[in-house]
């Protein structure tokens, strides 16, 4: 049996090394296909992350020059030698727009996707991966801190201030001047504390404004550094 053993043992030798070779070949090609697999998965958060990000600079984009455009309107509104019937149309225009507030909501949805499946790590670029997480937790969580207080303002101080001043038109409108109504517009425009509410409102906005500017920065990298990742890995 022992010499038998002696004569068979290259034989069971190469066995053992098919069984081995085998084994570490299928281990190798499982390793390929989930490496696969993780890398479709993130190309396809990728690309709707991306698709977010282009929505949230357009939408951002758009609310930023509603806001600078209006401040052109603010700096007329606190002139101390303002006509009021000769500037009637940018007074209505203002004074509705002062009891506007930004209403910027990112879309977030691949972000959210892998936040709440606990898969944000299949994103294997790290750098995109913490400007990512900062952008969605700091930033944007900053504009919404500063849009809240903004709508807060306008709702609780600006509009009742307004209503109680100032006669509200039957249709057409927030607010209407008419030469009926341009007693109630000159003392309301000469109020201190509608000044001082619209001299706070404006600043609250400046600091959107400010956050909006930063952010749309920020946003236009990330554009870019995702889409540069998204070629590499196509």
């Amino acid at each position: 049996m022992i010499q038998q053993f002696k004569k068979d043992w290259l034989r069971y030798i190469f066995e053992i090394l098919v069984i081995i070779i085998g084994v570490t070949l299928s281990f190798i090609v499982n390793e390929w296909r989930e490496a696969e697999r993780q890398k479709k998965a993130e190309i396809v958060a990728l690309e709707e992350i991306l698709r977010d990000l282009r929505a949230d600079s357009l939408a951002m984009n758009s609310e930023l020059k509603q806001i600078m455009n209006f401040d052109t309107v603010f700096q007329v509104l606190l002139r101390p030698d303002l006509d009021i019937m000769q500037k009637k149309d940018s007074l209505e225009v203002g004074l509705a727009y002062f009891g506007s507030y930004s209403t910027f909501m990112p879309k977030q949805i691949g972000y959210r996707q892998l936040e709440q499946t606990g898969q944000l790590k299949i994103i294997s670029n790290k750098t995109i991966l913490n400007k990512l997480i900062e952008l969605y937790t700091v930033d944007y969580k900053t504009i919404a801190e500063y849009n809240s207080i903004d709508k807060k303002y306008v709702l609780d101080t600006y509009i009742p201030l307004i209503m109680q001043k100032m006669s509200m038109p039957a249709s057409g409108g927030f607010v209407k001047i008419t030469r009926a109504s341009l007693r109630e517009t000159e003392k309301l425009l000469k109020s201190l504390a509608f000044r001082n509410a619209m001299i706070v409102n404006r600043r609250f906005k400046q600091i959107i404004v400010m956050y909006y500017r930063v952010t749309l920065v920020k946003i236009s990298k990330m554009i870019k550094l995702v889409e540069a990742d998204l070629h590499a890995k196509n």
